[in-house]
């Protein structure tokens, strides 16, 4: 895992087109090895509920990975849900 001190220190690497976008199949692979009863350090959603979940949750994400990969930004809808999540706790 990244400390603080690693987290400055890493490179800037500017967005742009991918050769080979992310696809469904890859996203799912790599989620499907996530271990069991691990979240992402403050939050609650847990790597069951990723590897369990249906298949638009893998083009949601691969999606998402594509459109940050290409602009650089994170689309506005997933601000949305992250302050939902931690201000209503959903």
């Amino acid at each position: 895992m990244f400390s603080k001190e690693d987290t400055d220190t890493l490179p800037t690497i500017p967005p742009h087109q991918m050769t080979a976008p992310f696809t469904k199949d890859e996203i799912s692979k790599v989620v499907k090895a996530l271990k069991k009863n691990k979240s992402a350090e403050g939050g609650d959603l847990k790597a069951e509920q990723l590897k369990y979940g249906p298949n638009i949750v893998f083009k949601s994400i691969t999606e998402i990975f594509n459109i940050i990969a290409t602009t650089g930004e994170s689309p506005s809808y997933i601000a949305i849900v992250i302050i939902n999540v931690y201000t209503f706790k959903l």
